[in-house]
């Protein structure tokens, strides 16, 4: 199970601290709109990796987030200042410079994310899309797609399939290798009749007549198929230049950090703006500071960027290798058509006596040629047993999703999901909208048993009834995740309204001022939490 402990945001101006959380049902409310809950809300799921959508006017790349977490019974701290992260485990600190090493590190330490084939390759979920398994925000939802641009709402039904063990990527590597051997393999082939039946045509025969299997084989394929590699080539090279790239400005300042000595016996390094003999790690692209001046926090910081390193390569390592698969096709395609000789001609005479024959086994190996590029492509050669397993998985999840949609409203007769998605044309709004994802939330709770928190800003939305949120919160009481739910209550439902159900942690907002959660009353135990990552705010309010 994973739980949120703590969450810190600000900036050394000015701040706010939340750690009233429990690892049950966590409502915050407050009686009227604009007191910080969605702020708070999203800078939770900002620093675990979701698309940022905060409210209008929140200047959010201004400030750094900061979440405890608790994974399996191990705390773990995170910060995210604009793309760049710090985390902190019980083995140490570890700088991050992107969303995508976060993700390596979320992999690797909380939770292993599903993979997906995506446009024909595989590729590991995004916590953009993995996110959305856990969180419901107020903006841009819709129960016809996913709020996410690169990944769509059959990516996420991928993924939970995935996530379940029903991936549709059933080929092993070595299948893979096999298959593309057994391409090339084909291609020769392919050459050599093509060769022959080139040299049939100089002895004047009606081949290109006869043979449509030849002449489909035209210079636009040809030119297509050359511009296909030649992207990819192009591709690779420019990844393997950044990666070069991003290897060698991490080595120049890991040898700087390592060459640091901050004391020497007569005397000691000093700035010469400022007199301070204080050392800082800036991050890239981000302006977050990590303060080196003790040899504790560097040796912290040098560990992370060895592994940064060594990650790098390994990415470079496969790259190359990529790289030169590719390549070696760029080339064979480049090759020109040899010469016909008249050894060519001899075989053709003494194999292929009836030109029929050419034009069989070409279409033969074009058509082998075209189901391995279709295994290859989609990699998706899902058998009738995982089809029959995944449709099983499905209407497991419509069906809790139907439960909770009837147990919800509280009507037996309520119509069913058919899908987990609905079309664009029936897209539910309203109360319907608020019990749709809360339905779906639960469902791949239950079946998934994901174990991460469940968070919804608003979870009332579009006035649902007394009634229903009874239900609600007694159908959320039945799992073990985390909730954090947020809502503004009605001033005749009382600031007491949650405070004396105990099912609840209430978290009363009300008395925060109006579009300003932030302030200097949270400021020092701020700076403490960013001190224990090492992260220097700069100046303060104090100063």
């Amino acid at each position: 199970m994973v739980s949120v402990k703590a969450v810190y945001i600000g900036n050394g101006i000015e701040s706010f601290v939340e750690n009233n959380f429990s690892t049950g049902i966590n409502v915050i409310y407050s009686l009227d709109n604009n007191r910080g809950k969605t702020i708070l809300m999203q800078g939770i799921m900002f620093c675990l990796g979701a698309i940022p959508t905060f409210p209008d006017g929140f200047p959010f790349r201004e400030y750094t987030y900061i979440v405890d977490l608790e994974c399996a019974g191990k705390p773990i701290t995170v910060a995210r200042k604009q793309n760049s992260f710090a985390v902190k485990t019980v083995d140490g600190i570890q700088a991050l410079e992107s969303v995508e090493a976060f993700k390596g590190f979320w992999n690797n330490n909380i939770s292993e994310l599903p993979e997906i084939v995506k446009d024909g390759r595989a590729v590991v979920a995004g916590l953009e899309l993995y996110t959305q398994m856990f969180f419901v925000g107020q903006d841009g939802l819709s129960s016809a797609k996913v709020n996410s641009g690169y990944f769509n709402k059959k990516d996420f039904i991928e993924m939970l399939y995935s996530f379940n063990g029903l991936s549709a990527r059933t080929l092993e590597s070595g299948q893979v290798e096999k298959l593309k051997r057994r391409k090339e393999e084909l291609i020769g082939h392919i050459k050599t009749l093509s060769k022959k039946a080139d040299a049939l045509k100089q002895r004047g025969t009606a081949l290109s007549v006869m043979s449509a299997t030849t002449d489909s084989r035209d210079m636009r394929e040809f030119t297509e198929e050359l511009d296909r590699a030649s992207a990819v080539v192009s591709d690779l090279r420019k990844l393997r230049n950044r990666l070069a790239a991003r290897r060698t400005k991490n080595k120049i300042v890991l040898d700087e950090l390592r060459s640091l000595k901050i004391n020497v016996k007569v005397g000691s390094l000093t700035c010469l703006q400022c007199g301070s003999e204080n050392v800082g790690y800036r991050m890239a692209d981000s302006g977050v500071v990590f303060d080196v001046t003790t040899s504790e926090m560097r040796t912290q910081i040098i560990n992370s960027l060895e592994d940064r390193i060594s990650g790098i390569e390994d990415d470079l390592q496969s790259v190359t290798r990529q790289l030169r698969s590719a390549q070696e096709v760029l080339d064979d395609l480049l090759e020109a058509k040899p010469e016909v000789t008249l050894a060519d001609i001899m075989a053709c005479k003494d194999d292929f006596l009836n030109v029929r024959d050419i034009d069989t086994q070409i279409r033969q190996n074009q058509d082998e040629m075209d189901r391995i590029d279709e295994m290859l492509s989609n990699d998706q050669d899902v058998s009738r047993e995982l089809r029959s397993q995944r449709e099983e998985f499905r209407k497991e999840l419509l069906s809790s999703m139907n439960y909770a949609r009837k147990f919800i409203s509280g009507n037996p007769s309520e119509a069913d999901y058919k899908e987990l998605f609905t079309t664009q044309a029936n897209v539910l709004s309203g109360s319907d909208g608020t019990i749709y994802f809360s339905a779906r939330l639960y469902a791949i709770a239950k079946v998934l048993n994901h174990g991460m928190p469940l968070l919804v800003d608003s979870f009332r939305a579009d006035d649902l009834s007394s009634g229903r949120e009874e239900k609600l919160l007694d159908l959320f009481s039945s799992l073990s995740n985390q909730m954090i739910l947020t809502t503004t209550i009605k001033r005749e439902e009382g600031s007491s309204k949650y405070v004396e159900d105990n099912r609840i942690q209430a978290i009363d907002y009300s008395d925060h001022t109006i579009n300003k959660l932030l302030s200097s009353q949270f400021n020092k135990e701020f700076a403490a939490k960013a001190d224990e990552l090492g992260i220097f705010l700069g100046k303060t309010l104090a100063d």
